[in-house]
């Protein structure tokens, strides 16, 4: 049994969370290659075929204003911060609300 954890950004309320991945080597199986009249090239990707190496570090960001989660740099992490945070961010987006 498991429950989902919604990361809410402390900077614009956005709950889209990026993992970026510094000096990584990602490799993705080419599914389809397209070439379009106007010369533009498109790859479409098979899904869940990739392989990720040499992942030096990780960093959790908000996709829509960049804030950066400081010190975060694993799942452990990211885990205890969003706990920790979780009630904290409802309490203040319902006291917004009062």
């Amino acid at each position: 049994m498991f429950k989902f954890i919604k990361f809410t950004c402390p900077e614009c309320g956005s709950n889209k969370l990026d993992e970026v991945c510094l000096g990584a080597t990602v490799y993705c199986g080419i599914k389809e290659i397209s070439l379009y009249d106007s010369g533009e090239i498109y790859l479409s990707y098979n899904e869940n075929d990739e392989y990720w190496d040499n992942v030096q570090e990780v960093e959790y960001s908000c996709a829509a204003c960049g804030f950066l989660l400081e010190g975060i740099h694993d799942l452990e992490s990211l885990k205890d911060w969003l706990l920790k945070n979780q009630d904290v961010l409802f309490r203040a987006h319902i006291h917004k609300w009062e």
